[in-house]
């Protein structure tokens, strides 16, 4: 009797097993799931540099449905739908352009059309240098005065931005100069670029001293700037601008004068004709 009962117990056992994969199975091929996706996130909020972007895994811990996953896809517009993978998570990025706080929501639909919708929020912060302009690294010859600011200019997203260049030394080398961004909101940003400091050039004191100086001094401006050279290059008088310099040419026994310069001293060269300085 004890035998008997065993029986029908592990047989009511099995029937009720067989009859739990019945429906089961009913409903998902029938048309009756009604059940909504199930969403787990990794956090609730999430924060990201503007115009910066958050990978859907990034957010998505998983999706679940006992009918499987049709789709997964964000509430914002611009979002798309992407492929799955084996946790139900689209391999798709959202981008986030504008600063401020941001509400979205991640959408999945199973094959029968229930629908979950779990939202979260996103702190998009204000990227300071991307508002700043000539925040870059420079270039300065030693003994130099630099005014580290005259470069940089910036729009109403910014309220200020100050520098530090104690580190900056006055002889040749690489230094950090460190920039520090203060945007409207007050955030505060810090940008540091290197500063490679030069030595100074030697100036070299030209001195002209005769008339044939002066020529060949002019021969060598002409051929340094690619000019045309006439064939005679004369020296004339002593003038107000210095040594007057006649260039020419000979045509047909009259002259063509290609100039009539005036060099001084010190190598600066006067055109006469045009009454102004080329050098």
């Amino acid at each position: 009797m004890k035998r008997k009962k065993m029986i029908v117990g592990i047989s009511m056992g099995i029937l009720i097993v067989l009859a739990g994969v019945f429906f089961k199975e009913r409903k998902l091929f029938s048309g009756e799931d009604t059940t909504k996706p199930t969403i787990t996130l990794k956090k609730q909020i999430f924060e990201v540099m503007e115009g910066g972007s958050l990978k859907a895994s990034d957010i998505i811990a998983k999706v679940e449905d006992e009918s499987g996953i049709a789709s997964v896809s964000f509430q914002k517009e611009d979002n798309v739908e992407g492929e799955l993978d084996e946790n139900g998570i689209p391999n798709i990025k959202i981008t986030y352009k504008n600063a401020g706080s941001i509400e979205d929501a991640v959408i999945a639909a199973d094959p029968y059309g229930n629908i979950r919708e779990v939202s979260f929020r996103v702190n998009v912060k204000t990227n300071l240098i991307e508002h700043v302009k000539g925040i870059k690294d420079l270039t300065v010859e030693e003994d130099t005065v630099v005014n580290w600011l005259e470069h940089i200019s910036y729009d109403e997203k910014i309220k200020t931005v100050i520098y530090n260049a104690n580190r900056v030394e006055n002889k040749p080398g690489t230094y950090p100069l460190v920039y520090t961004i203060i945007g409207s909101d007050e955030a505060v940003m810090e940008q540091e670029v290197q500063v490679t400091v030069t030595k100074k050039k030697e100036t070299i004191q030209q001195s002209i001293t005769n008339e044939k100086e002066a020529c060949d001094y002019i021969k060598r401006y002409l051929e340094k700037e690619n000019a045309d050279i006439p064939m005679r290059i004369e020296f004339d008088s002593i003038g107000e601008y210095g040594y007057v310099i006649h260039g020419y040419d000979m045509v047909d026994f009259h002259t063509a004068t290609s100039f009539w310069y005036a060099v001084s001293s010190t190598g600066r060269i006067y055109d006469i004709i045009m009454a102004e300085y080329i050098k």
